[in-house]
């Protein structure tokens, strides 16, 4: 839960290898009891504008045995939340602000100081670009999130998503 919150971007990648896009990701609490105790809002939008940011989530993290889940919601009016995490207070979200992604959760577990893993299976479900589901694989470090979203469509081919590897999102502010 820790290690997903602040201000991330993928500049460095970006620069390195001009097929990835220069990516903010921004992970603050958000006050959801209904949800439990530890909510993330997430926002994703490409660097040259913020204010029209492509994915924005609730992440719910959780203990699972050993290991650790993030349940994934959608917002059901986000263009209310964008820039939440520039805000100084944290935010209420009420029941009716998010519906969950059933099939998107990212399990992972713990190795040493890092936690790795992903999506079971093909369960969450994606029409964008033609997909039939999207999977995920997930790192998180002290500094760094790494991930690797990607849709299939119904033959397994990918057709959305970096083909060469995970974005490497750097933390620029806890």
């Amino acid at each position: 839960y820790e290690l997903l919150q602040g201000h991330f971007d993928s500049s460095d990648q970006a620069i390195d290898d001009p097929t990835y896009f220069d990516i903010s990701l921004k992970m603050c609490p958000v006050d959801a009891p209904w949800l439990g105790e530890r909510v993330l809002y997430v926002e994703q939008a490409v660097s040259t504008r913020l204010a029209e940011p492509y994915r924005q989530r609730l992440y719910v993290i959780a203990p699972l045995g050993d290991d650790v889940v993030s349940r994934v919601f959608e917002l059901t009016a986000p263009q209310a939340f964008i820039g939440l995490c520039d805000q100084d207070q944290v935010v209420d979200i009420n029941e009716g602000d998010a519906a969950i992604k059933s099939g998107c959760e990212v399990y992972l577990a713990e190795q040493g100081e890092t936690y790795i893993g992903g999506t079971a299976g093909k369960g969450c479900l994606s029409s964008l670009n033609g997909a039939s589901y999207a999977a995920s694989d997930v790192t998180l470090t002290e500094g760094q999130v790494t991930s690797w979203d990607r849709g299939y469509d119904a033959q397994d081919n990918q057709v959305w998503g970096a083909t060469g590897g995970p974005y490497r999102f750097v933390r620029i502010q806890p």
